[in-house]
């Protein structure tokens, strides 16, 4: 799943929802991604 260029979740919960969107092409995934790693 996280095979847009993050190496852990470590980096993914430093990334901002904007630069995961960038990646995905997806705001809306991003955000729901952002949220799971918060939880996490």
């Amino acid at each position: 799943m996280f095979n847009a260029g993050f190496v852990n979740k470590d980096m993914l919960g430093k990334a901002s929802v904007d630069e995961i969107a960038r990646i995905l092409k997806s705001k809306k995934i991003a955000e729901e991604i952002k949220k799971e790693v918060e939880m996490i």
